[in-house]
Order: structure tokens, then C-alpha cells, then sequence
């Protein structure tokens, strides 16, 4: 067994759980999306072809932090780090966790929209038995403390609903399917259809000839070729040079963006250990296209103590059992070396 403690100074801290690579994946593909569609310019959602919201939680007041401009991948991103599994975003000074800790079905947030109706899902999970934390393991923990915070805010937003809106429930806790179950992906997506479908004639009233032309017109944005990169730039907090991330970067300038690439590129980046977060976006600036890719160091330039526990012994219990302890210290790129 190896595990990798990250050090700071005198202190010292777990080093980031094994999912922030996937997250990454999960971030890159997310704008991918966004930046494949005619709205990878829309910086206020309220421009949107339907107006949008999402919820943040600043982890440093508890409060709710409504996200209604900037980057639409970053605030998707922002709205779903759940604490211990993904790390925290910083928007407009705000360090911003999983919305749901705060107000996980936002009836209030829409409600000051002016809209007319709501149509609510509310995909929340009931808590977890004793039987089902103890199998579950550490996420199953962090699934129930998730699941503490967002139940009772949830409760009290649907009470906020009016006598006209519809509340639709998906048959979650009857199928197990709870906040970290991703290998229930498909049949929670068929819940979830099974119960729009059930709330059908209460849908059907809202379904006009004329909204469903709008939702044709203006719901579904077209996709785009990819963008021509026009300029590069790096940006980061890190002592590591930026001429040596930006070597690591393929996408030439003059070139159409080459995502796959791209992300495999930043994938690299990651994989030096120097950064908690490595993400990019693409705006726009004096006409041309720019793309822009951020690397976020390690707090306090954080050096990694890697100890490792090996014990022997056979099924029979005898004496010769060996057990061995070892340990060893890779100081951080950005505090030893410069380029």
C-alpha cells in the first residue's frame, strides 16, 4: 500500500483524491461541448437561447452564490465539485463548491426570474442505513453527508412551489441510485424519462403549438467548425515557466483547434504534479480568437512525502511474516528548478 502526502512547510495534507484526473476529463469534455456550439461567446446567461442558472456554494460562508455570467463550462463545473471528490472553483473571488450544500432545488432562484410556472425535478436520495455506509466505504460516507446538507434545503424550496407548478420525482431511492452511483448512470436517465412521462398530461398544457416552434427554433444551437486560434496564451500562478508550458502545447496559431490534442496536451501539463487545477477556454480579444490555458499551482508549492507499508505473511499464520516501511520526498518542480 502507497499513498502520497502532499507538504507545505511544517504542515501537511492528503494529497488530491484520485477522481481529479477524471474531473479533469470531465471539465475538458464540458467545453469541448460548449465551445463546439454557436454559444462559446455568451458570457451572460441571460443571452442564452433559454436563459440559465446554477448554483454555487462559496465554501468559505455557506452561502448560495447564484452564477449567471462568465464561462458556461466553468459554472457547470463549479456547480457540481462535491467536497472530498472534486476541488473547489474560484469565481468572481468566490471559492465555490457543489450548489446543492446551499440550495439544491433552486425554486426561489427561478421564481425571481419572473417566470410564470415551474416545472421542478427534484433527483434527491434519501439517507443511507448504517448497513449501507458501513459497505459502502469513504464515499459512501461522503455520499450521505452530501445527502445530510442538500435534503433539508431541498424540502423547503418545494414548499416555496405554487399551486400551478409541477414537481416531478424520479423513482431514485426505490432503484438504490444515489449521488455517487455512476455505474447507474443509464438506468437513472430512464427513471428520470419514465417519470417526465408519468407527469405527461400536466406537461402536455404547457405544450403550445407556438413554445413547441420556439423550443425548435432556439433550443438546440447548431455546431460549429472548430475555432481558428489566432493567439495562445498561458496563463498561471506557478514559478514554472510559461515558455515550457507553452512548448507543451501543440495547437499552433494560424491552426483550427485540435481539442483531442489539446486535451491530451493539457493531460501532460497535469501530470507534472505542480498543479491542482489545469483547464482552458477560448474568448475573444481585439477580433482574434485566443486560446487560453490556465494552470493553477499547488498551494504553497507543495512537495510530495510518498510512503509506502508492505506486510507478508501466509494463510496459516506462521512466524515469518516480514513487514516493511519506506519513504521518500519529491520536492516540487516550480521550488527546485527554473527554466
Amino acid at each position: 500500500m502507497a499513498i502520497d502526502i502532499a507538504v507545505a512547510g511544517a504542515s501537511g495534507r492528503m494529497g488530491r483524491m484520485l477522481v481529479e484526473a477524471e474531473r479533469q476529463g470531465c471539465l475538458r469534455e464540458a467545453q469541448a461541448v460548449v465551445a463546439g456550439l454557436t454559444v462559446q461567446d455568451v458570457r451572460d446567461f441571460d443571452r442564452l437561447p433559454i436563459p440559465f442558472r446554477c448554483i454555487g456554494t462559496d465554501i468559505v460562508t455557506g452561502e448560495a452564490y447564484v452564477i449567471k455570467k462568465g464561462s458556461l463550462s466553468e459554472a457547470m463545473r463549479a456547480s457540481m465539485s462535491i467536497p472530498g471528490i472534486f476541488s473547489p472553483v474560484d469565481i468572481g473571488g468566490k471559492l465555490l463548491v457543489d450548489g446543492g450544500i446551499a440550495n439544491n432545488v433552486p425554486v426561489d432562484v427561478v421564481q425571481a426570474m419572473g417566470v410564470d410556472r415551474l416545472i421542478v425535478i427534484d433527483i434527491g436520495t434519501p439517507l443511507s442505513t448504517r448497513e449501507q455506509i458501513e459497505d459502502g466505504g469513504g464515499f459512501a460516507i461522503i455520499d450521505q453527508l452530501t445527502t445530510v446538507l442538500t435534503r433539508k434545503n431541498s424540502e423547503q424550496q418545494i414548499a416555496l412551489m405554487g399551486p400551478d407548478d409541477i414537481l416531478i420525482l424520479p423513482a431514485l431511492d426505490t432503484a438504490g441510485i444515489t449521488t455517487m452511483a455512476f455505474n447507474k448512470a443509464e438506468l437513472a436517465i430512464q427513471l428520470g424519462y419514465d417519470a417526465a412521462r408519468a407527469a405527461g398530461e400536466q406537461l402536455a398544457v404547457l405544450a403550445t403549438p407556438r413554445t413547441r416552434l420556439q423550443l425548435v427554433q432556439t433550443s438546440a444551437p447548431k455546431a460549429t467548425k472548430s475555432p481558428l486560434i489566432q493567439r495562445v496564451e498561458i496563463h498561471t500562478d506557478a514559478s514554472v515557466s510559461r515558455q515550457l508550458l507553452r512548448n507543451m502545447i501543440s495547437q499552433r496559431e494560424g491552426k483550427r483547434l485540435d481539442r483531442r490534442k489539446l486535451e491530451e496536451d493539457i493531460t501532460a501539463i497535469y501530470g507534472l504534479d505542480e498543479f491542482s487545477r489545469v483547464d482552458y477556454d477560448l474568448t475573444r480579444s481585439d477580433g482574434k480568437n485566443v486560446l487560453n490555458v490556465r494552470a493553477i499551482a499547488h498551494p504553497a508549492g507543495i512537495s510530495y512525502l510518498k510512503m509506502g507499508i508492505s506486510w507478508e505473511q501466509d494463510s496459516r499464520g506462521d512466524s515469518g511474516a516480514t513487514f516493511d516501511l519506506a519513504a521518500s520526498l519529491r520536492p516540487s518542480l516550480s521550488s527546485t528548478a527554473t527554466w
